[in-house]
């Protein structure tokens, strides 16, 4: 049993959004992305709950937590989101720049 049982997930389709063409993947990689996401949107929810417990009751160490898995999450749902549009072929590997 999966994470996506428990939570409903619109399609991309249902919200209007069309990123990447549904035809071209199988309907069990579809199913991981959806699990994927699913825990993408609890580890938010755990996140947002450690930086409010940080603010509300003044804890320095569960608003630091927060704040670190905050910019964690940017990162990686920037890159996870700029693959899932790119038009580089499959099992290319990005390369990171530091200015």
């Amino acid at each position: 049993m999966s994470l996506s049982d428990f939570v409903s997930i619109s399609t991309p389709k249902a919200l209007g959004i069309n990123f990447m063409r549904t035809s071209e993947i199988s309907s069990s990689i579809y199913n991981l992305l959806l699990d994927l996401s699913a825990r993408f949107l609890l580890v938010s929810e755990l996140t947002l709950l450690s930086m409010m417990k940080g603010y509300a009751e003044c804890d320095y160490d569960a608003g630091k937590c927060g704040i670190l898995q905050e910019a964690g999450m940017t990162i990686w749902a920037t890159s996870y989101f700029m693959g899932l549009t790119s038009d580089l072929p499959e099992g290319t590997f990005p390369e990171l720049e530091c200015p």
